[in-house]
């Protein structure tokens, strides 16, 4: 992260439009993952203003339920919360 600030602030303000509770290691990174992938051409305000049309504590609490299953590891949650972020901002892109 340290080798682009940039998308390093635009994870946190992304993060923070969202919702501030969620500054912790896992959706840091899945986020920084999503930017990345979905929003490298884009300008800031465009992501900023797709997180702050979700919830993502509720998108990390479905990818923590998701990622273990009842005997154990189904995933990592930082890929779970990246596509589950995918699927909400995609979603909610259709539906604008």
């Amino acid at each position: 992260m340290r080798k682009d600030i940039d998308r390093a602030g635009l994870v946190l303000r992304c993060i923070q439009s969202s919702n501030p509770t969620c500054f912790e290691d896992v959706t840091i990174f899945a986020t920084w993952c999503f930017v990345g992938a979905h929003f490298a051409q884009c300008q800031p305000a465009v992501a900023i203003e797709a997180f702050r049309r979700i919830d993502l504590a509720e998108i990390r609490r479905r990818a923590q339920r998701l990622a273990v299953g009842e005997s154990g590891r189904m995933a990592k949650t930082a890929t779970t919360i990246s596509i589950l972020l995918a699927q909400a901002i995609i979603y909610e892109d259709k539906a604008a």
